[in-house]
Protein backbone atom coordinates (compact mmCIF):
# COMPACT_ATOMS: atom_id res chain seq x y z
CA UNK A 1 0.00 0.00 0.00
CA UNK A 2 1.57 3.27 -1.08
CA UNK A 3 1.57 6.31 1.12
CA UNK A 4 -1.17 8.83 0.48
CA UNK A 5 -0.22 12.48 0.28
CA UNK A 6 -1.40 14.36 3.36
CA UNK A 7 -1.23 18.06 2.64
CA UNK A 8 0.68 20.17 5.16
CA UNK A 9 1.49 17.18 7.33
CA UNK A 10 5.09 16.27 8.13
CA UNK A 11 6.53 13.07 9.56
CA UNK A 12 9.51 13.86 11.81
CA UNK A 13 11.66 10.77 12.20
CA UNK A 14 14.20 10.99 15.02
CA UNK A 15 16.82 8.24 14.50
CA UNK A 16 19.27 9.02 17.31
CA UNK A 17 22.16 8.40 16.86
CA UNK A 18 22.57 6.30 20.02
CA UNK A 19 24.07 8.01 23.09
CA UNK A 20 22.89 11.48 22.03
CA UNK A 21 20.17 12.17 24.58
CA UNK A 22 17.49 10.06 22.92
CA UNK A 23 16.07 8.88 26.26
CA UNK A 24 15.77 12.50 27.40
CA UNK A 25 14.01 13.51 24.17
CA UNK A 26 11.63 10.55 24.35
CA UNK A 27 10.86 11.29 28.00
CA UNK A 28 10.10 14.90 27.07
CA UNK A 29 7.79 13.82 24.24
CA UNK A 30 5.92 11.44 26.54
CA UNK A 31 5.54 14.02 29.33
CA UNK A 32 4.21 16.60 26.86
CA UNK A 33 1.94 14.35 24.83
CA UNK A 34 -1.18 16.52 25.34
CA UNK A 35 0.50 19.86 24.76
CA UNK A 36 2.15 18.59 21.59
CA UNK A 37 -1.30 17.58 20.32
CA UNK A 38 -2.50 21.12 20.98
CA UNK A 39 0.45 22.41 18.96
CA UNK A 40 -0.35 20.10 16.05
CA UNK A 41 2.04 17.19 16.75
CA UNK A 42 1.11 13.57 17.40
CA UNK A 43 3.60 11.29 19.21
CA UNK A 44 1.83 7.93 18.71
CA UNK A 45 2.03 4.97 21.07
CA UNK A 46 4.48 6.46 23.60
CA UNK A 47 6.00 3.88 25.98
CA UNK A 48 5.41 4.30 29.68
CA UNK A 49 7.82 6.61 31.50
CA UNK A 50 8.11 6.85 35.30
CA UNK A 51 11.39 8.76 35.80
CA UNK A 52 13.97 7.23 38.20
CA UNK A 53 16.81 6.94 35.67
CA UNK A 54 14.55 5.17 33.20
CA UNK A 55 15.53 4.72 29.59
CA UNK A 56 13.14 4.42 26.69
CA UNK A 57 13.36 2.72 23.33
CA UNK A 58 11.04 5.34 21.87
CA UNK A 59 7.81 4.79 19.96
CA UNK A 60 9.19 3.50 16.64
CA UNK A 61 10.81 0.18 17.61
CA UNK A 62 7.87 -1.63 16.04
CA UNK A 63 8.38 0.22 12.76
CA UNK A 64 12.09 -0.64 12.85
CA UNK A 65 11.21 -4.30 13.25
CA UNK A 66 8.79 -4.09 10.32
CA UNK A 67 11.57 -2.67 8.14
CA UNK A 68 13.98 -5.42 9.18
CA UNK A 69 11.25 -8.00 8.48
CA UNK A 70 10.64 -6.33 5.08
CA UNK A 71 6.92 -5.85 5.78
CA UNK A 72 6.84 -2.56 3.92
CA UNK A 73 3.09 -2.39 3.18
CA UNK A 74 2.35 -2.60 6.90
CA UNK A 75 4.64 0.38 7.51
CA UNK A 76 2.78 2.50 4.95
CA UNK A 77 -0.54 1.47 6.48
CA UNK A 78 0.65 2.43 9.92
CA UNK A 79 1.98 5.82 8.78
CA UNK A 80 -1.32 6.59 7.01
CA UNK A 81 -3.19 5.60 10.16
CA UNK A 82 -1.10 8.05 12.21
CA UNK A 83 -1.59 10.81 9.65
CA UNK A 84 -5.37 10.34 9.77
CA UNK A 85 -5.18 12.26 13.07
CA UNK A 86 -4.55 15.37 10.92
CA UNK A 87 -1.42 16.20 12.88
CA UNK A 88 2.29 16.24 12.19
CA UNK A 89 3.79 12.95 13.32
CA UNK A 90 6.85 12.41 15.56
CA UNK A 91 8.56 9.02 15.49
CA UNK A 92 11.62 8.33 17.61
CA UNK A 93 13.90 5.31 18.02
CA UNK A 94 17.65 4.80 17.89
CA UNK A 95 16.97 1.47 16.17
CA UNK A 96 16.07 3.41 13.01
CA UNK A 97 19.75 4.34 12.70
CA UNK A 98 20.45 0.66 12.07
CA UNK A 99 17.65 0.54 9.49
CA UNK A 100 19.09 3.38 7.39
CA UNK A 101 22.54 1.83 7.74
CA UNK A 102 21.45 -1.66 6.67
CA UNK A 103 18.43 -0.97 4.40
CA UNK A 104 18.65 2.60 3.06
CA UNK A 105 16.96 1.68 -0.24
CA UNK A 106 13.98 0.11 1.52
CA UNK A 107 13.75 2.85 4.14
CA UNK A 108 13.63 5.72 1.70
CA UNK A 109 11.61 3.68 -0.79
CA UNK A 110 8.77 3.42 1.70
CA UNK A 111 9.01 7.09 2.64
CA UNK A 112 9.12 8.50 -0.90
CA UNK A 113 5.34 9.03 -0.95
CA UNK A 114 5.33 10.90 2.37
CA UNK A 115 6.58 14.30 3.43
CA UNK A 116 9.24 13.64 6.04
CA UNK A 117 12.32 14.94 7.81
CA UNK A 118 15.07 12.82 9.34
CA UNK A 119 16.37 14.21 12.65
CA UNK A 120 19.82 12.97 13.56
CA UNK A 121 21.99 14.13 16.45
CA UNK A 122 25.68 13.30 15.98
CA UNK A 123 28.30 13.04 18.68
CA UNK A 124 32.05 13.42 18.60
CA UNK A 125 33.29 9.91 18.02
CA UNK A 126 35.64 9.57 20.99
CA UNK A 127 32.89 10.79 23.34
CA UNK A 128 30.43 8.38 21.77
CA UNK A 129 32.75 5.39 22.17
CA UNK A 130 33.31 6.21 25.85
CA UNK A 131 29.58 6.47 26.50
CA UNK A 132 28.78 3.33 24.51
CA UNK A 133 31.48 1.38 26.37
CA UNK A 134 29.85 2.54 29.61
CA UNK A 135 26.58 1.08 28.34
CA UNK A 136 28.17 -2.26 27.35
CA UNK A 137 29.60 -2.71 30.85
CA UNK A 138 26.41 -1.53 32.50
CA UNK A 139 23.91 -3.67 30.58
CA UNK A 140 25.74 -6.32 28.58
CA UNK A 141 28.21 -8.07 30.93
CA UNK A 142 31.39 -6.70 29.33
CA UNK A 143 34.52 -6.92 31.47
CA UNK A 144 37.28 -5.46 29.30
CA UNK A 145 37.69 -2.42 27.12
CA UNK A 146 39.54 -4.15 24.28
CA UNK A 147 36.68 -6.50 23.37
CA UNK A 148 34.22 -3.60 23.59
CA UNK A 149 36.28 -1.44 21.24
CA UNK A 150 36.31 -4.21 18.63
CA UNK A 151 32.53 -4.00 18.54
CA UNK A 152 32.15 -0.22 18.80
CA UNK A 153 34.74 1.14 16.39
CA UNK A 154 33.14 -0.26 13.20
CA UNK A 155 29.71 1.26 13.98
CA UNK A 156 30.61 4.88 14.78
CA UNK A 157 31.11 6.00 11.19
CA UNK A 158 28.02 8.21 11.03
CA UNK A 159 29.56 10.34 8.21
CA UNK A 160 29.53 7.31 5.90
CA UNK A 161 25.99 6.37 6.95
CA UNK A 162 24.59 9.85 6.31
CA UNK A 163 26.51 10.40 3.08
CA UNK A 164 25.30 7.05 1.77
CA UNK A 165 21.69 8.13 2.39
CA UNK A 166 22.12 10.85 -0.24
CA UNK A 167 22.12 8.09 -2.85
CA UNK A 168 18.47 7.47 -1.97
CA UNK A 169 17.00 10.81 -0.89
CA UNK A 170 17.57 14.56 -0.96
CA UNK A 171 19.80 16.39 1.49
CA UNK A 172 17.02 18.79 2.53
CA UNK A 173 15.20 15.84 4.06
CA UNK A 174 17.80 15.82 6.83
CA UNK A 175 18.13 17.88 10.00
CA UNK A 176 21.53 17.14 11.52
CA UNK A 177 22.45 18.59 14.91
CA UNK A 178 25.76 18.19 16.78
CA UNK A 179 25.28 16.78 20.28
CA UNK A 180 27.14 19.55 22.11
CA UNK A 181 25.61 21.75 24.78
CA UNK A 182 27.19 24.91 23.32
CA UNK A 183 25.50 24.19 19.99
CA UNK A 184 21.99 23.55 21.36
CA UNK A 185 19.52 26.29 20.51
CA UNK A 186 18.26 27.54 23.85
CA UNK A 187 21.12 25.85 25.69
CA UNK A 188 19.49 22.43 26.19
CA UNK A 189 18.38 19.51 24.06
CA UNK A 190 14.67 20.09 24.73
CA UNK A 191 14.68 23.64 23.36
CA UNK A 192 16.86 22.45 20.51
CA UNK A 193 14.42 19.69 19.57
CA UNK A 194 11.45 22.04 19.87
CA UNK A 195 13.25 24.44 17.53
CA UNK A 196 13.39 21.68 14.91
CA UNK A 197 9.59 21.48 15.19
CA UNK A 198 9.38 25.32 14.90
CA UNK A 199 8.20 25.47 18.53
CA UNK A 200 9.61 27.56 21.37
CA UNK A 201 10.80 26.31 24.73
CA UNK A 202 9.10 27.89 27.74
CA UNK A 203 8.17 27.06 31.32
CA UNK A 204 4.81 25.61 30.25
CA UNK A 205 6.48 22.47 28.98
CA UNK A 206 6.95 19.52 31.36
CA UNK A 207 10.65 18.73 31.64
CA UNK A 208 12.13 15.41 32.81
CA UNK A 209 14.50 15.30 35.74
CA UNK A 210 17.96 16.63 34.92
CA UNK A 211 19.43 13.14 34.57
CA UNK A 212 17.34 10.59 32.68
CA UNK A 213 19.92 7.95 31.76
CA UNK A 214 23.13 8.66 33.69
CA UNK A 215 26.46 7.20 32.61
CA UNK A 216 28.29 5.63 35.53
CA UNK A 217 31.30 7.59 36.72
CA UNK A 218 34.50 5.53 36.61
CA UNK A 219 34.39 4.15 40.19
CA UNK A 220 30.80 2.97 39.79
CA UNK A 221 31.53 1.54 36.36
CA UNK A 222 34.55 -0.36 37.70
CA UNK A 223 32.34 -1.77 40.47
CA UNK A 224 29.81 -2.82 37.82
CA UNK A 225 32.62 -4.40 35.75
CA UNK A 226 33.67 -6.45 38.81
CA UNK A 227 30.07 -7.69 39.21
CA UNK A 228 30.18 -8.75 35.55
CA UNK A 229 33.44 -10.61 36.14
CA UNK A 230 31.87 -12.42 39.12
CA UNK A 231 28.73 -13.14 37.04
CA UNK A 232 26.58 -11.89 39.92
CA UNK A 233 23.49 -11.21 37.78
CA UNK A 234 24.35 -12.88 34.49
CA UNK A 235 21.16 -14.06 32.80
CA UNK A 236 18.97 -12.29 35.36
CA UNK A 237 17.63 -9.14 33.69
CA UNK A 238 15.50 -8.10 36.66
CA UNK A 239 18.39 -8.30 39.08
CA UNK A 240 20.67 -6.41 36.67
CA UNK A 241 18.06 -3.66 36.25
CA UNK A 242 17.69 -3.27 40.01
CA UNK A 243 21.45 -3.23 40.65
CA UNK A 244 22.01 -0.68 37.90
CA UNK A 245 19.24 1.53 39.28
CA UNK A 246 21.05 1.57 42.64
CA UNK A 247 24.40 2.28 41.00
CA UNK A 248 22.85 5.06 38.92
CA UNK A 249 21.43 6.54 42.10
CA UNK A 250 24.84 6.30 43.75
CA UNK A 251 26.43 8.03 40.74
CA UNK A 252 23.99 10.92 40.97
CA UNK A 253 24.40 11.01 44.75
CA UNK A 254 28.13 11.62 44.13
CA UNK A 255 27.19 14.58 41.90
CA UNK A 256 28.30 12.64 38.82
CA UNK A 257 26.62 11.32 35.68
CA UNK A 258 25.23 14.64 34.46
CA UNK A 259 25.09 15.21 30.70
CA UNK A 260 28.32 16.68 29.28
CA UNK A 261 30.07 16.32 32.66
CA UNK A 262 30.97 12.66 32.45
CA UNK A 263 34.58 11.58 32.46
CA UNK A 264 35.89 10.05 29.24
CA UNK A 265 36.96 6.45 29.86
CA UNK A 266 39.54 6.34 27.06
CA UNK A 267 43.13 7.49 27.15
CA UNK A 268 44.21 10.61 25.30
CA UNK A 269 46.03 8.55 22.65
CA UNK A 270 42.98 6.34 22.05
CA UNK A 271 40.76 9.39 21.67
CA UNK A 272 43.14 11.12 19.29
CA UNK A 273 43.47 8.00 17.13
CA UNK A 274 39.68 7.73 16.83
CA UNK A 275 39.21 11.40 15.95
CA UNK A 276 41.98 11.36 13.34
CA UNK A 277 40.08 8.64 11.46
CA UNK A 278 37.02 10.85 11.09
CA UNK A 279 38.53 14.28 10.40
CA UNK A 280 37.56 14.29 6.71
CA UNK A 281 34.15 12.66 7.23
CA UNK A 282 33.14 15.10 9.95
CA UNK A 283 34.17 18.03 7.75
CA UNK A 284 31.97 16.75 4.90
CA UNK A 285 28.97 16.47 7.23
CA UNK A 286 29.54 20.05 8.46
CA UNK A 287 29.76 21.42 4.93
CA UNK A 288 26.91 19.47 3.32
CA UNK A 289 24.33 19.20 6.10
CA UNK A 290 25.08 22.34 8.16
CA UNK A 291 26.38 24.65 5.39
CA UNK A 292 29.59 25.37 7.31
CA UNK A 293 32.28 26.33 4.88
CA UNK A 294 35.01 25.85 7.50
CA UNK A 295 34.06 22.18 7.93
CA UNK A 296 33.88 22.49 11.70
CA UNK A 297 31.31 20.04 12.99
CA UNK A 298 32.14 20.00 16.72
CA UNK A 299 33.19 23.10 18.66
CA UNK A 300 34.80 21.29 21.58
CA UNK A 301 38.25 20.03 20.67
CA UNK A 302 40.56 17.48 22.23
CA UNK A 303 43.36 19.34 24.02
CA UNK A 304 46.78 18.45 25.38
CA UNK A 305 45.42 19.15 28.88
CA UNK A 306 43.35 15.96 28.64
CA UNK A 307 46.39 13.68 28.39
CA UNK A 308 46.20 12.77 32.07
CA UNK A 309 42.49 11.91 32.11
CA UNK A 310 40.72 8.65 31.44
CA UNK A 311 39.87 5.67 33.64
CA UNK A 312 42.62 3.45 32.36
CA UNK A 313 45.46 5.72 33.39
CA UNK A 314 44.09 5.90 36.93
CA UNK A 315 44.50 3.54 39.87
CA UNK A 316 42.15 0.64 40.56
CA UNK A 317 39.30 0.87 43.04
CA UNK A 318 40.50 1.07 46.61
CA UNK A 319 38.80 -0.49 49.62
CA UNK A 320 37.27 2.78 50.82
CA UNK A 321 35.58 3.32 47.45
CA UNK A 322 34.14 -0.19 47.40
CA UNK A 323 32.89 0.17 50.98
CA UNK A 324 31.27 3.48 50.03
CA UNK A 325 29.32 1.85 47.19
CA UNK A 326 28.38 -1.25 49.20
CA UNK A 327 27.26 0.83 52.19
CA UNK A 328 25.06 2.92 49.91
CA UNK A 329 23.41 -0.21 48.49
CA UNK A 330 22.91 -1.80 51.91
CA UNK A 331 21.50 1.41 53.37
CA UNK A 332 18.92 1.50 50.57
CA UNK A 333 17.87 -2.08 51.27
CA UNK A 334 17.97 -2.06 55.08
CA UNK A 335 17.26 1.58 55.79
CA UNK A 336 15.44 0.74 59.02
CA UNK A 337 17.51 -2.30 60.01
CA UNK A 338 21.03 -1.05 60.63
CA UNK A 339 21.87 -4.12 62.70
CA UNK A 340 21.33 -6.33 59.64
CA UNK A 341 23.79 -4.20 57.66
CA UNK A 342 26.38 -4.50 60.40
CA UNK A 343 26.03 -8.28 60.57
CA UNK A 344 26.24 -8.72 56.78
CA UNK A 345 29.33 -6.52 56.55
CA UNK A 346 30.94 -8.23 59.54
CA UNK A 347 30.33 -11.71 58.19
CA UNK A 348 31.46 -10.87 54.67
CA UNK A 349 34.66 -9.29 55.95
CA UNK A 350 35.60 -12.19 58.21
CA UNK A 351 34.81 -14.81 55.56
CA UNK A 352 36.99 -12.96 53.08
CA UNK A 353 39.83 -12.87 55.61
CA UNK A 354 39.81 -16.50 56.68
CA UNK A 355 39.78 -19.44 54.32
CA UNK A 356 36.64 -21.47 53.96
CA UNK A 357 37.80 -24.50 55.97
CA UNK A 358 38.30 -22.45 59.11
CA UNK A 359 34.51 -22.07 59.26
CA UNK A 360 33.92 -25.83 59.47
CA UNK A 361 33.04 -26.48 63.09
CA UNK A 362 34.63 -29.23 65.20
CA UNK A 363 31.59 -31.51 64.92
CA UNK A 364 32.31 -31.78 61.17
CA UNK A 365 35.90 -32.95 61.55
CA UNK A 366 34.97 -36.51 60.60
CA UNK A 367 32.68 -35.42 57.72
CA UNK A 368 33.29 -34.37 54.11
CA UNK A 369 31.26 -31.89 52.03
CA UNK A 370 28.89 -33.52 49.52
CA UNK A 371 26.44 -30.70 48.71
CA UNK A 372 26.35 -26.90 48.69
CA UNK A 373 23.30 -24.79 47.79
CA UNK A 374 24.45 -22.52 44.93
CA UNK A 375 21.32 -21.71 42.96
CA UNK A 376 17.78 -20.53 43.63
CA UNK A 377 15.18 -23.29 44.15
CA UNK A 378 12.33 -23.65 41.69
CA UNK A 379 9.96 -25.50 44.03
CA UNK A 380 8.77 -23.26 46.86
CA UNK A 381 5.60 -22.26 48.69
CA UNK A 382 3.30 -19.42 47.64
CA UNK A 383 4.24 -17.57 50.86
CA UNK A 384 7.58 -16.78 49.24
CA UNK A 385 7.26 -13.68 47.05
CA UNK A 386 10.95 -13.32 46.12
CA UNK A 387 13.64 -15.99 46.04
CA UNK A 388 16.91 -15.47 44.15
CA UNK A 389 20.67 -15.74 44.49
CA UNK A 390 22.28 -12.42 45.41
CA UNK A 391 26.00 -11.96 46.01
CA UNK A 392 26.48 -15.67 46.70
CA UNK A 393 23.58 -15.88 49.19
CA UNK A 394 19.99 -17.03 48.77
CA UNK A 395 17.75 -13.99 49.28
CA UNK A 396 14.12 -14.66 50.30
CA UNK A 397 11.19 -12.34 50.93
CA UNK A 398 8.24 -14.03 52.64
CA UNK A 399 4.74 -12.52 52.52
CA UNK A 400 3.30 -15.19 54.83
CA UNK A 401 4.14 -17.30 57.85
CA UNK A 402 4.98 -20.55 56.01
CA UNK A 403 7.85 -19.98 53.59
CA UNK A 404 9.46 -23.26 52.50
CA UNK A 405 11.35 -24.69 49.55
CA UNK A 406 12.76 -27.97 48.30
CA UNK A 407 16.57 -28.09 48.29
CA UNK A 408 17.42 -28.23 44.56
CA UNK A 409 19.51 -31.03 43.02
CA UNK A 410 20.11 -32.77 46.34
CA UNK A 411 20.76 -36.44 45.50
CA UNK A 412 22.17 -38.73 48.19
CA UNK A 413 22.08 -42.29 49.50
CA UNK A 414 23.59 -41.29 52.84
CA UNK A 415 21.92 -42.25 56.10
CA UNK A 416 24.15 -40.14 58.39
CA UNK A 417 24.57 -36.48 57.40
CA UNK A 418 25.26 -33.11 58.97
CA UNK A 419 23.58 -30.02 57.56
CA UNK A 420 25.36 -26.73 58.23
CA UNK A 421 23.24 -23.58 57.82
CA UNK A 422 24.22 -19.91 58.03
CA UNK A 423 21.27 -17.52 57.90
CA UNK A 424 20.32 -13.91 58.67
CA UNK A 425 16.71 -13.09 59.60
CA UNK A 426 14.89 -9.82 60.18
CA UNK A 427 13.13 -11.17 63.29
CA UNK A 428 13.32 -14.02 65.80
CA UNK A 429 11.83 -17.12 64.17
CA UNK A 430 11.68 -20.92 64.21
CA UNK A 431 13.51 -22.66 61.36
CA UNK A 432 12.64 -26.24 60.44
CA UNK A 433 14.45 -28.81 58.28
CA UNK A 434 12.27 -31.60 56.83
CA UNK A 435 13.64 -34.74 55.17
CA UNK A 436 12.51 -37.85 53.29
CA UNK A 437 13.97 -41.16 54.52
CA UNK A 438 11.59 -44.06 55.24
CA UNK A 439 8.63 -41.71 54.82
CA UNK A 440 6.77 -40.82 51.60
CA UNK A 441 5.82 -37.23 52.37
CA UNK A 442 7.40 -34.52 54.50
CA UNK A 443 5.97 -34.72 58.03
CA UNK A 444 6.62 -33.53 61.57
CA UNK A 445 8.15 -36.84 62.60
CA UNK A 446 10.92 -36.30 60.05
CA UNK A 447 11.96 -32.76 60.85
CA UNK A 448 14.26 -30.82 63.16
CA UNK A 449 13.49 -27.35 64.56
CA UNK A 450 15.79 -24.57 65.76
CA UNK A 451 14.99 -21.25 67.38
CA UNK A 452 16.80 -18.34 65.68
CA UNK A 453 17.49 -14.89 67.07
CA UNK A 454 17.07 -11.81 64.91
CA UNK A 455 20.21 -11.26 62.83
CA UNK A 456 22.94 -13.75 61.95
CA UNK A 457 22.76 -17.43 63.02
CA UNK A 458 24.98 -20.41 62.23
CA UNK A 459 24.35 -23.99 63.37
CA UNK A 460 24.62 -27.66 62.40
CA UNK A 461 21.83 -30.27 62.32
CA UNK A 462 22.69 -33.97 62.40
CA UNK A 463 20.35 -36.48 60.73
CA UNK A 464 21.01 -40.19 61.35
CA UNK A 465 18.39 -42.58 59.95
CA UNK A 466 18.08 -46.26 59.12
CA UNK A 467 17.15 -45.49 55.50
CA UNK A 468 18.92 -43.11 53.06
CA UNK A 469 17.99 -39.43 53.34
CA UNK A 470 16.99 -38.59 49.75
CA UNK A 471 15.27 -35.20 49.90
CA UNK A 472 15.48 -32.07 52.05
CA UNK A 473 13.05 -29.19 52.54
CA UNK A 474 13.84 -26.02 54.45
CA UNK A 475 11.30 -23.79 56.19
CA UNK A 476 13.58 -20.79 56.98
CA UNK A 477 11.13 -19.19 59.40
CA UNK A 478 7.56 -18.91 60.57
CA UNK A 479 7.00 -15.18 60.01
CA UNK A 480 6.77 -12.65 57.23
CA UNK A 481 10.11 -10.97 56.54
CA UNK A 482 13.46 -11.27 54.85
CA UNK A 483 15.72 -14.31 55.09
CA UNK A 484 19.27 -14.43 53.75
CA UNK A 485 20.77 -17.92 53.62
CA UNK A 486 24.52 -17.37 53.40
CA UNK A 487 25.31 -21.07 53.16
CA UNK A 488 23.53 -24.43 53.19
CA UNK A 489 25.96 -27.36 53.15
CA UNK A 490 25.57 -31.09 53.61
CA UNK A 491 28.37 -33.30 54.95
CA UNK A 492 28.61 -37.09 55.10
CA UNK A 493 30.77 -39.20 57.39
CA UNK A 494 34.19 -39.83 55.88
CA UNK A 495 34.70 -43.24 54.43
CA UNK A 496 37.16 -45.48 56.31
Amino acid sequence: MEGMIHMNQMIYIHIGMPKTGSSAIQAFLKLNYDRLLEKGFFYPDPPEFNQAFQTSAGNAVGISNLFLSKRFDEISEQLNKFLSRKKNIILSSESLMDVIRLLPDSFFGVLKNFDYRIICYVRRQDEWVSSAYNQLVKNHDFIDKESALKILLPVIDFPSILLNCLNYTEIDRFIVRPYEKQQFIGGNIYSDFLNILSLKGDDKWNYPEEIVNPSFEWKTLEFRRILNFLEVDKGNATMKYNINALLAEYTVDQNKGRPFKTENLLTYDERKEILDKFTDGNAKIAKLFLNRDDGRLFFKELTEDEKNTGQYVRKDLNIDEVISICSFILNKKYENSKDVIVKILARGTVEAYFNEESWVSNDLIDYQLIYRLDKAPVNYSHHISVIEMKYGSLYIESSGDDPNFLIPDYISKEKDINVKISITTTSSVVIELFYISDNVNFDKDHSVRRFLKKGFNEFTIRLNESAPISKLRLDPGNKEGIYIIHSFEVYRRKQE
